[in-house]
């Protein structure tokens, strides 16, 4: 693969940064403390480096050294505490941040990044080269306890409630090997619809339908 400038770290994160930049703040003008783009950064950098207290241990550095990662590689000046992060963040739509996927995917194919997960069928009516790609269902949020309006919900045997946000995602594999390329993500989302019964399958489906084909799914189907 050959290197290309937009696919270096400074690239990515500048082009994350000019995206995070455009996007429409909702709060109260009076009311905001921390930037949104400077929340959204601050959330890259703690997935960055999966510390499960990055923010406290950027501090302490801070106070060693002067200046921060957050300030040095993510261009942050002013960074929210855990808990008002996750509330800034918990307001933000996912739509403008999800079409950086098929952009960063295709600078990863110009480069040729996406050649080593195809696939050759030499011969017989299917021959031709192909992509797997595999589509698989995450919950990134559980809890028995903790709930908002957007949880799907499964009870248990025991009669236990389970609040969950799943997300479907759209993968580039090759066999026998562990790489992977993540292409493409639609959330699980929970919709009701008058006169209408479904269950969280549908919802499923409707993910699987859009990150497939890039269309929403009919709306009107997807109920839990």
């Amino acid at each position: 693969m050959r290197p290309l400038k937009s696919l270096t770290l400074e690239a990515m994160i500048g082009r994350l940064s000019e995206t995070f930049n455009r996007m429409a703040d909702e709060r109260a003008a009076d009311r905001v403390t921390y930037p949104l783009h400077d929340t959204l950064m601050s959330g890259l950098a703690l997935m960055f480096y999966q510390h499960p207290s990055w923010l406290q241990f950027q501090r302490v550095m801070k106070q060693k050294r002067g200046r921060c990662n957050l300030e040095t590689i993510f261009g942050v000046n002013e960074v929210p505490s855990d808990t008002q992060m996750r509330e800034i963040l918990d307001g933000v739509e996912t739509e403008p941040l999800r079409r950086l996927l098929p952009e960063l995917f295709e600078s990863v194919r110009r480069a040729g990044g996406a050649n080593q997960f195809k696939i050759t069928v030499p011969s017989g009516a299917q021959r031709g080269d192909y992509d797997t790609l595999a589509l698989d269902g995450s919950d990134y949020f559980h809890s028995t306890q903790i709930e908002c309006p957007g949880c799907l919900t499964a009870t248990d045997g025991h009669g236990v409630v389970h609040y969950r946000h799943t997300v479907v995602v759209a993968t580039l594999v090759r066999a026998c090997s562990h790489r992977v390329l993540p292409i493409d993500v639609e959330e699980v989302r929970k919709r009701r619809w008058v006169g209408e019964t479904g269950r969280r399958d549908q919802c499923r489906e409707a993910a699987d339908q859009t990150v497939s084909t890039g269309a929403p799914a009919d709306e009107g189907h997807c109920q839990c």
